[in-house]
């Protein structure tokens, strides 16, 4: 699933401290909540739940009805693209 990058958000500036973050660190293919990707965000897991219904958050997985995950190379890839976005605008 290919999503468009938002213009302008307020994780671009903290993008590249967030991807060299301890949190981001493991392994591509693991697995992670709502709750771990806020913290490796530094947002709060309400934030992602508006950020996944206005497309425009991480790459997400629909596991149950109720529950959603995230791989973390999505989210690495995401703070990339975020990253990128800052750098050009600077």
């Amino acid at each position: 699933m290919s999503r468009a990058v938002r213009n302008r958000h307020h994780i671009d500036k903290r993008a590249p401290t967030l991807l060299t973050s301890a949190a981001a660190l493991g392994p591509d293919d693991e697995m992670l909540d709502t709750v771990q990707v806020a913290g490796i965000l530094q947002v709060t897991p309400q934030w992602l739940s508006h950020a996944r219904k206005h497309n425009y958050g991480p790459v997400f997985e629909q596991l149950t009805v109720s529950k959603v995950g995230y791989r973390r190379s999505a989210v690495r890839t995401w703070l990339r693209q975020r990253a990128k976005l800052a750098t050009a605008s600077a």
